[in-house]
C-alpha cells in the first residue's frame, strides 16, 4: 500500500526522504565495503577493489557525482563487465579466456562481494521503513546467495549485518618530530624588501 496507495509526488518524496536517511546521511548505512567492514571510507578494501580494476582495465567514469570504487553498485557493474568477458569469450570459443573471466568472477566474489552483501541487505531489510528499500534488499539477499550457489562457493559473511562497525585501525604516515608546516625555512615566506 505504501506504494501503489499513495499519490506519485507523495511516493516520490517518501522514497527520497528514505533514500537519504539510508545512504546518504550520517548514521544511516553507505553500501560501501570499507564502510561496511573496516568502519571507514577508503581502507583496504577500497585500495584492493581499485587495483584489481585497474589490472582487468575497469575504470570508473568520472561524472557529476563521484562514487567509490568499493561501491555496491560499481562492484556489482565490475562483475557485469567480467561476466560480458567471460560470454563473449565463449561465444568467440576461446575457452582459456572463458575459465580465467570465471576464476576472476569468483575471486571476485570470494574476496569481496561475499564477504558484506548479504549482511548489508539483511541490515537494510531491518532498518527501512518503506517497503520498498524492505524489498529491494531482500532482493539482494536472494541474488547474492544464488550467485554464491550458481559459482559453487561458500563465502563467510564477515558484514553480518551488524547496525554498527567497529572502526579498523588507521595507520598514519606521521612524524612528530618533523616540524609543522612554516616550522622551517622552507614552510616560511621571506619578506622582499
Amino acid at each position: 500500500d505504501d506504494v501503489t496507495g499513495v499519490p506519485l509526488a507523495q511516493l516520490q518524496e517518501a522514497l527520497a526522504n528514505e533514500y537519504t536517511a539510508l545512504f546518504a546521511s550520517p548514521g544511516g548505512c553507505p553500501p560501501v565495503e570499507s564502510a561496511r567492514l573496516a568502519g571507514r571510507f577508503q581502507q583496504e578494501p577500497f585500495h584492493a577493489v581499485k587495483a584489481i580494476y585497474q589490472a582487468a582495465g575497469f575504470a570508473l567514469q568520472q561524472g557529476k557525482f563521484a562514487l567509490f570504487e568499493d561501491q555496491l553498485g560499481i562492484e556489482l557493474s565490475f562483475v557485469a563487465a567480467l561476466l560480458e568477458r567471460q560470454a563473449a569469450a565463449l561465444d568467440r570459443g576461446d575457452d582459456a579466456a572463458g575459465n580465467l573471466a570465471e576464476k576472476d568472477i569468483k575471486r571476485f566474489w570470494a574476496n569481496h562481494l561475499g564477504r558484506w552483501v548479504r549482511g548489508y541487505a539483511t541490515l537494510l531489510e531491518r532498518v527501512a521503513e518503506h517497503s520498498f528499500y524492505r524489498e529491494i534488499a531482500r532482493l539482494l539477499a536472494a541474488f547474492a546467495q544464488d550467485e554464491l550457489t550458481l559459482l559453487k562457493m561458500h563465502v563467510d559473511d564477515a558484514d553480518g549485518g551488524r547496525e554498527r562497525v567497529p572502526k579498523s585501525e588507521v595507520a598514519l604516515a606521521f612524524n612528530p618530530d618533523e616540524p609543522v608546516c612554516g616550522g622551517c625555512e622552507h614552510g616560511v615566506s621571506k619578506a622582499v624588501a
